[in-house]
Formats: structure tokens, C-alpha cells, sequence
């Protein structure tokens, strides 16, 4: 079985020297700049689309109708789409304003049914060490990749069912889980404990909610959507690194950047620019397609769909399953060697 560092081990290594892109130091300094307008703009219109889907669905639920197997079908792959949201707020670049980013960051956590300090502290090592087997906890296809696992995830079920549930359940109770004392210092233990108890309390409330007034559309609104709507984040999370290369220090090699069209874009904010996200994890979302102009030389060429990069994804899987030193190479200059 294997063994992975704790936190303190982590802290005692040095910085990994990952590759990065030459870029005018002016025009750098002004991709980091965030402004709050254009993130209440793209979660504003987020949520409001979500609540008019939500809205439509309920009236056909309550009125019996069947259509609203197809709406909620639409509303949870809406609604599944948060996990972008998380992402971006965890990293603090949609607002200027740390605290709109704090208050979207534990409410869309909660929608998640995450624990929101965890995934901080679990998603800032994934970036330090961005798929080195053995110290990246957010490796999605190990290899070999286990099939069972991966349609499950379709529905979010692997993820609550084996990881998420057990951790706010857990944590709820003062007991530290295994990703926590990898990712985290002791000192931040009980505020784990406290931020589990927090999304873990919401999802009762909605539940004794619907119990109370004896109806489902609570938890059907905010419990399972994540569940029964997570096959398109699903298909975007699972690409960005599924048959790359494993411990690299260039992200050009072990991430994959897609090109989407503009409503997937938005819904998915801009992540489908992934590998320059990863170089660079403070430029702001709305401003990742500028920075890829700005160094498209330097870059690989990126999957021109997700069609096509399931394409590539899908064969690797299998090679995968042989021969697991087997992955997807890109041909980049000035690569990096392993680790």
C-alpha cells in the first residue's frame, strides 16, 4: 500500500522548481488585477439562471407533470456546475473582495457537500504538487484507473460515499481523517472540525425541512442535485489531467487545457485553460484566455473539444490498465525532466 507524507514532512521539502513561461512583468502585474464587477456579474447570472431552472422545475413537480424529470435533469447539471465556483473562490481571484470570495466560497462548498477548510488546504497542496504519485491528493486517475469508481462519480457517489460523507462525519465528531493529516497542520484541526459541522448541519436542516412540510423538493433543490446533475463537471474535472504524465515539473506535460464553447466556458469558469491556470493559479478566470495569447508559443497545442480529448483519454486509460508507465506525451520545448 502507499504511503503518503503527512503535513509537517511536506513543509520540510523544498519548493518544487516547477517551469514556468517568460511573460513581460508589466503585462503579468496587470493579469493578476481582479475587479469585483466581473465576478457578481458571472456568479450573478450563475444563480439566477440556477434559481429560474429551479423555479420551473418545482411548478412541475408540483403540479405532477413528467416534464419535470427533464427539468430537474437540466437544474442538476446546473447545479453540479458549482464545483467551478468552489474552485475559483477557494483560490481568491473572482473578487477584489476577500469576503465575497469567503462568502461564495463556504456557500458553494456547502452545495458540494465539502468541507470547506479541508478542500482548501487539500486543493493548495494539489497545486504545490500537481500530480506526483504518492503526494498529490487529488490524482482523479490513478493508474490503474478503477472503472468501477469512475462511473460512480458520474453521480458524485464515489466521491460522498467513500470520501465526503465519512469526512464531515468525522470531522463532525472531532476526529481528524487521513486527507486532513496530510494536508493540514494539527493547529488547523478544530477549525476543520467546526467548518464539517457547518455543511453537514445545512444538509440536516434541508432534511428535517422536507420531512416537516412532508415534501421532497427541498432536498431534490439543494441535497441531490450535485448527485444526480455531476456528469458534465464530471467529464471537464476528470480530463484535466487523466493519461498524463506523472511526476513532472512542467505543467504543459501533466495538465490539459480544451477548447469549449462560450456558454460551457462560462458555466465551467474558463477552466477548460488549465494548464495556464496551473502555471499561474492568481490570474484571475476571466483573464486566462489573454494570458494564453500572451505565451500561446511557449504552450502545447490544446484538445480542440471534449470530444477529442476523450479521444486520447479513453485509449491511454486502456494502455494504462497493461503497461501503467504508459501516458499521453506532449511535445513542448525546454520540457522539464521528472522528478
Amino acid at each position: 500500500m502507499a504511503t503518503f507524507p503527512t503535513y509537517e514532512e511536506l513543509m520540510k521539502r523544498q519548493a518544487p522548481p516547477w517551469w514556468e513561461p517568460k511573460i513581460d512583468r508589466a503585462v503579468f502585474k496587470e493579469l493578476q488585477r481582479r475587479n469585483d464587477y466581473r465576478a457578481f456579474l458571472s456568479h450573478g447570472l450563475y444563480f439566477v439562471l440556477l434559481a429560474a431552472v429551479g423555479y420551473v422545475s418545482s411548478r412541475l413537480f408540483l403540479q405532477g407533470s413528467p416534464w419535470c424529470i427533464l427539468a430537474f435533469f437540466v437544474y442538476g447539471t446546473l447545479f453540479g456546475m458549482v464545483n467551478s465556483r468552489v474552485h475559483e473562490s477557494l483560490h481568491g481571484t473572482p473578487f477584489k473582495t476577500r469576503f465575497w470570495n469567503e462568502l461564495v466560497y463556504w456557500f458553494t462548498c456547502t452545495m458540494e457537500i465539502r468541507c470547506p477548510l479541508t478542500t482548501r488546504w487539500s486543493h493548495m497542496v494539489h497545486h504545490s504538487y500537481t500530480v506526483p504519485t504518492h503526494t498529490d491528493p487529488e490524482i482523479l486517475a490513478p493508474r490503474p484507473v478503477n472503472r468501477l469508481r469512475f462511473f460512480l462519480d458520474f453521480f458524485y457517489l464515489n466521491s460522498v460515499i467513500f470520501f465526503l460523507i465519512p469526512m464531515l462525519v468525522k470531522h463532525s465528531l472531532g476526529i481528524p481523517t487521513a486527507i486532513a493529516r496530510r494536508v493540514a497542520p494539527p493547529s488547523e484541526f478544530p477549525s476543520l472540525f467546526w467548518s464539517s459541522r457547518f455543511t453537514l448541519a445545512v444538509h440536516l436542516a434541508v432534511i428535517a425541512v422536507a420531512i416537516i412540510f412532508h415534501t421532497w423538493l427541498p432536498i431534490l433543490l439543494f441535497t441531490l442535485p450535485r448527485l444526480y446533475g455531476g456528469w458534465l463537471i464530471w467529464l471537464l474535472i476528470f480530463a484535466q489531467h487523466a493519461g498524463l504524465a506523472e511526476d513532472v515539473l512542467d505543467h504543459r506535460i501533466n495538465t490539459r487545457s480544451i477548447h469549449l464553447n462560450w456558454f460551457l466556458s462560462w458555466l465551467y469558469m474558463h477552466m477548460e485553460f488549465h494548464v495556464e491556470h496551473h502555471i499561474y493559479p492568481n490570474i484571475p478566470f476571466h483573464k486566462l484566455a489573454r494570458f494564453r495569447r500572451e505565451i500561446d508559443r511557449q504552450m502545447p497545442a490544446s484538445n480542440t473539444s471534449l470530444w477529442q480529448a476523450y479521444r486520447e483519454i479513453v485509449p491511454a486509460l486502456r494502455k494504462q490498465r497493461k503497461d501503467q508507465a504508459y501516458f499521453i506525451k506532449r511535445e513542448v520545448p525546454d520540457a522539464r525532466e521528472r522528478v
